[in-house]
């Protein structure tokens, strides 16, 4: 920012992100400085200067402000051009995504299911979409804070969780002992109450896992 005033400066976008400068008269020109994108209103004191300037990622600006008479002008030169990507660049990453979102998902539900005891699967398996909510949570608390000035730091915090998600995932599951599935399909607890009176109309009404479709397939001849 070139400059000869003295006095405060604020920069406020519409996300309501605010910076704020101390400018002084005698030091003409301010260091180099990274402000988030959108577009500014530029603030001396209490006098507007500047509105809806926009400001693109990659871009290098300078701001010249100065004092003529009893008004302040002020001009936007682009130093640098932003940054410009093609949308097709998204296209290799959103394939990776969606690669390892089905080998994923696929092997946590296929686990939450078959480890699950027979009257909790549905349970088990919401108490997993849970917790994928809860992580999600944990993104917009994160953003929200503001806790990174730049988002290349918020992103490495996210990777190292990961770290941090897999090697427990490692440690737990060099441990975990798998449940005996052939034994719990033939165990009396999984086995639903006999029909004495057989008012389903079919020869056996439930099968030795308690499954009452399979017997559809043979229905009780009628005299």
């Amino acid at each position: 920012m070139i400059h000869n005033l003295d006095g405060p400066l604020t920069l406020k976008n519409q996300y309501e992100d605010i910076f704020k400068l101390q400018l002084m008269a005698s030091q003409l020109a301010t260091p180099l400085s990274e402000i988030t994108t959108g577009r500014y209103q530029i603030m001396f004191g209490s006098t507007k200067i500047l509105s809806d300037l926009l400001i693109e990622s990659g871009g290098v600006y300078t701001l010249v402000l100065q004092k003529v008479h009893s008004k302040i002008v002020g001009n936007l030169h682009t130093i640098t051009p932003p940054a410009q990507l093609h949308i097709l660049w998204m296209v290799p990453q959103i394939i990776v995504m969606a690669i390892s979102e089905i080998f994923f998902s696929v092997t946590y539900l296929s686990f939450t299911f078959n480890e699950a005891p027979v009257r909790m699967k549905s349970i088990i398996s919401s108490i997993s979409f849970l917790a994928i909510s809860l992580g999600n949570v944990i993104v917009v608390l994160i953003s929200s804070a503001k806790l990174f000035n730049r988002q290349v730091y918020q992103f490495l915090f996210y990777a190292g969780l990961m770290v941090l998600n897999t090697v427990l995932l490692i440690f737990l599951s060099v441990r975990y002992k798998y449940r005996d599935q052939a034994e719990e399909a033939i165990s009396p607890e999984t086995q639903l109450p006999p029909d004495p009176e057989n008012k389903t109309g079919f020869d056996t009404p439930y099968d030795q896992t308690g499954n009452l479709a399979a017997n559809f397939l043979c229905p009780k001849a009628l005299d």
